[in-house]
């Protein structure tokens, strides 16, 4: 129970199932049906918006603290975020894959420039705290899984130091 692995087994069973569906011409959808939106254009275009509006304000903050290199990368964030928010009142039933594409790319961008503009006494604090939360999981880990593991802490304390959500599209709601 301590990993992923006690339900590899039932993934698997899963899979089957819906090969078996499939084969038997269950619930498959006809290539030509439309996939129903899981959101509307209103709540992604909000969402889209409150986003650039939380990265224009952590600008507001490092550019109070004199860090102009993060003001720019920051500005250039919300830049792209209103221009998906436009495109997406622009077309409503845009392609939400390259959306969470777009977005993907923006957060990975978004945090190199962070890492690279927050100071270092921050940064040493919170990889601190990330050690701390670590210790108990670090014997049952392999290296490399307690590497990736660190990132995605560091990752997402940076993104709550400077107050700014994940920009993916599984986090409209």
């Amino acid at each position: 129970m301590n990993t992923l692995a006690y339900c590899s087994q039932e993934v698997f069973r899963a899979v089957e199932e819906a090969r078996a569906m499939a084969a038997q011409g269950g619930p498959a959808r006809p290539a030509n049906a439309e996939t129903p939106v899981p959101f509307s254009a209103e709540e992604i275009v909000g969402f889209l918006t409150r986003c650039a509006g939380a990265i224009e304000s952590a600008g507001r903050r490092a550019q109070d603290e004199g860090r102009q290199v993060l003001v720019e990368e920051l500005g250039e964030a919300a830049a792209v975020l209103q221009t998906l928010a436009a495109r997406g009142q622009a077309q409503p039933t845009g392609d939400l894959e390259e959306t969470e594409r777009n977005l993907t790319a923006l957060e990975e961008k978004l945090n190199a420039s962070l890492q690279r503009g927050t100071p270092v006494e921050v940064l040493a604090q919170l990889r601190a705290e990330v050690d701390r939360g670590l210790i108990p999981y670090r014997r049952k880990m392999s290296a490399p899984e307690v590497e990736l593991l660190e990132r995605r802490f560091l990752k997402n304390r940076l993104l709550e130091h400077y107050k700014i959500p994940r920009l993916s599209l599984f986090y409209v709601l």
